[in-house]
């Protein structure tokens, strides 16, 4: 499910908020999640936990969690922050390692693709 389909489903954001933020964001070259998060009209934490139970997702507390320093040589720093995503883990899998990332918006399929072809 995508996140503005997710948020108007469950009214966590007004269609015509959602329409000034997704403008803003565009502007301003930043995901919408931060722009909603930053300027208060959801909170942060709640919507973490809104997409981890829509998507199935595990919640992870990214302040809880002992990032190993070599995974964070994976994800350059300025990726990273410019798009919100914490490698917090690698596990093997059938075609070689998985990177397992804390995403803001983990339905930005933008952000998966460039984080996929930045690490291989």
């Amino acid at each position: 499910m995508r996140l503005r389909a997710l948020l108007l489903s469950t009214r966590t954001v007004d269609p015509t908020v959602l329409a000034q933020a997704e403008a803003h964001a565009v502007q301003v070259q930043r995901p919408v999640v931060n722009v909603l998060v930053g300027f208060n009209v959801v909170d942060g934490g709640r919507l973490a936990r809104l997409l981890s139970r829509a998507l199935r997702y595990e919640f992870i507390d990214v302040l809880a969690v002992e990032v190993h320093p070599r995974l964070l040589e994976v994800v350059p720093r300025h990726a990273a922050e410019r798009y919100r995503v914490l490698p917090i883990g690698v596990k093997p899998g059938v075609a070689g390692s998985l990177l397992y990332l804390a995403m803001s918006d983990p339905t930005d399929e933008e952000t998966i693709r460039t984080v996929e072809s930045a690490t291989g």
